[in-house]
């Protein structure tokens, strides 16, 4: 999947050379232009266009008030054509800016106008956006729609290049959801189109697309001669980064066909460009590859020192994003703080401009109050009763500044609350990754390989769900779904056929997003102080269904020891502490905080007839949130 991103990135480049390239001082020259334009008509937007597009949406300084300026003289002017445009570069900024509730509706408010006045153009620029858009936020179903219309409009249109790039987008959004054969149709196309146009950049895409499909699909013989030409084309980088993904993508493709020693020879190039490179999580992969390499040949020793080695790179990663995350809190808070201070000023400049001299006065009163407010309590209540009553006549413009000021400290309290539910989040991932470093840790000292490969397996993919649902409070239920089925494979073998579990999702809307990495806690806890503990078959069953417009609840029911005997041998362990489930408390509190929706958990053994506990039930209660549909 890797390899097929860096594909991706490819052709993202290859489409970005249409346009021509141009350095600072050009964008500068269009920037004056669009300024010294005298004429507020058409010319003026044009102008305005031209220069924000020259900067290939690297948006900065006051681009903002510059959409917005054009926004509104296009509108006023009713030129559609730059209204189309502009609602896209809108929607660009705004998925700059992280902010992508935002930028969907402005992308959807082009695509509409575009369709309104019959611009196919403008049609396939707004979908291409609400693609990037969805894809960025793993919203997968809503890109593959965009992707689909985007077909359909373009489907009797005479053969180019941008024909190819589309259906490559179509093949990558199909993969995404694991529909490989129609995935591997669309890259087909994608590669008979650049074929027939010349275009070489989209061969070499669609060579390496279509390998990798093969080999999510277990077809390595076919895969194998497209990954041999494309590791020729990348071979005239040197030691690069798609050089070495096309390395790694080779040895995964041997390793399929059972050639060891050629996957070994692959995977030990690929390492080497990448630890050269420093591309450490690329690095991980290519550890984790040789480590089942060494496996198949019995080499057990190497095996279990790149497994070390994986492990060490992993850990350098996560204080990294750690890192990362904490300093792209800081700039985020500071950035938005900055933006909702200017938007404060410019709210008292436009009342200023009503009243100037009685705003004038009004200032001089506050500063005064605020330095008499330091030095006495009486003072400040004497000088509130005298301003009060020369507020009377600029009341309603009080107000205004009293709502925009509430607004700024709301926000505050949000992005501190925020900021909060991170620290938990990131403090659960390290708890979540040693138990389950435990779990593989049995079956390579059973010396068991195949089993050790397949928890290698899916411990990996959970890694790379936990990382990924670190960063973001609210995740698709869909994918929540998956990650904690595929969790439940991993425990599932280390049970055997012991252990069985049934996930039933009854939610009625698939559209809505829960709170990420909350759940499989509570499905841990029941596995480890209530299953793990009962000899026999081992069962446990997970209910998703909805409460109200902002609730659905999650029912956990196991057939373990109950939560008596629980208990017993949890206080023998001196060194027990639940960590996850605190964790979790401080989050739900944090949640229910945040969303104002209810946010809690109860839990309570299951009973027989004769008062026997036979198990234990956990009722989850969790806040949602719609996705906006594109």
């Amino acid at each position: 999947m890797r390899f097929l991103l860096l594909c991706f990135f490819l052709i993202c480049i290859s489409a970005q050379a249409q346009y021509i390239q141009r350095d600072s001082a050009s964008i500068d020259s269009l920037k004056n232009a669009y300024l010294s334009e005298p004429h507020m008509d058409t010319s003026k937007v044009s102008s305005l266009l031209s220069y924000l597009m020259s900067k290939e949406q690297r948006f900065s300084g006051n681009d903002s008030t510059f959409l917005e300026a054009g926004i509104d003289l296009a509108i006023s002017l009713d030129f559609k054509q730059g209204i189309i445009n502009l609602y896209d570069l809108k929607a660009k900024y705004n998925q700059q800016k992280s902010r992508f509730e935002q930028a969907t509706y402005w992308a959807i408010q082009s695509d509409s106008m575009a369709r309104t006045i019959g611009d196919k153009r403008g049609i396939l620029i707004a979908q291409s956006t609400l693609i990037n858009v969805a894809f960025i936020q793993r919203d997968f179903k809503s890109a593959l729609h965009a992707a689909e219309e985007i077909v359909q409009l373009i489907e009797n249109d005479p053969l180019n290049v941008d024909n190819a790039r589309h259906y490559f987008t179509l093949g990558k959004c199909l993969g995404a959801l694991s529909r490989h054969d129609e995935a591997l149709s669309a890259y087909q196309t994608a590669l008979s189109i650049s074929e027939e146009t010349g275009f070489a950049p989209g061969i070499t895409i669609s060579y390496a697309s279509i390998a990798d499909t093969y080999i999510h699909l277990k077809d390595y013989e076919k895969a194998l001669p497209l990954l041999i030409k494309v590791h020729e084309v990348f071979k005239s980088e040197g030691r690069s980064t798609n050089f070495a993904a096309s390395h790694f993508t080779l040895a995964r493709c041997y390793l399929g066909l059972q050639q060891v020693n050629k996957a070994i020879y692959h995977a030990q190039l690929a390492r080497d460009i990448n630890r050269d490179l420093n591309n450490m999580s690329y690095l991980k992969d290519n550890y984790l590859t040789l480590a089942k390499g060494y496996m198949l040949q019995g080499d057990m020793d190497k095996s279990e020192t790149y497994i070390d080695s994986a492990f060490m790179v992993l850990d350098s990663i996560n204080d990294e994003q750690r890192i990362e995350t904490i300093e792209n809190l800081k700039t985020k808070y500071q950035t938005d703080r900055i933006e909702q201070e200017k938007e404060l000023v410019e709210t008292q400049n436009r009342l200023i401009a009503k009243e100037k001299e009685e705003a004038r006065i009004e200032a001089e009163k506050n500063r005064l109050i605020s330095i008499i407010a330091i030095i006495s309590l009486f003072l400040i209540s004497g000088l509130l009763w005298f301003a009060m009553n020369r507020w009377l006549l600029s009341r309603r413009q009080k107000e205004e500044l009293d709502v925009a000021y509430e607004k700024l400290e709301e926000s505050k309290k949000l992005e501190l609350a925020a900021s909060n539910l991170k620290a938990i989040k990131s403090q659960m991932n390290p708890h979540f990754i040693f138990n389950s470093i435990n779990s593989i840790q049995d079956t390579i000292l059973q010396q068991d390989t195949l089993q050790s490969y397949d928890h290698l397996v899916i411990f990996s993919q959970l890694v790379r769900t936990v990382l990924d649902h670190s960063e973001r409070e609210f995740i698709p239920i869909a994918e929540e779904i998956q990650f904690l089925k595929t969790y439940l494979d991993l425990e599932k073998l280390r049970f055997k056929d012991d252990f069985s579990f049934n996930l039933e999702n009854q939610v009625t809307s698939g559209g809505v997003l829960i709170p990420s990495l909350i759940i499989q806690p509570f499905i841990e806890n029941a596995i480890k102080h209530g299953l793990m503990h009962k000899s026999g078959l081992k069962h446990l069953q997970i209910t998703l269904t909805d409460l109200n417009d902002t609730t659905i609840k999650c029912a956990l029911e196991d057939n373990g020891i109950g939560l008596t005997k629980s208990k017993e041998i949890n206080q023998k362990r001196t060194n027990h502490r639940s960590f996850s489930t605190q964790a979790i408390q401080q989050r739900l509190d944090l949640l229910s905080d945040q969303t104002q929706s209810k946010a809690a958990f109860t839990m309570r053994a299951i009973t027989n007839e004769t008062g026997d506990e036979i198990g234990t039930r956990v009722d989850l209660i969790l806040p949602i949130k719609a996705v906006v549909k594109v």
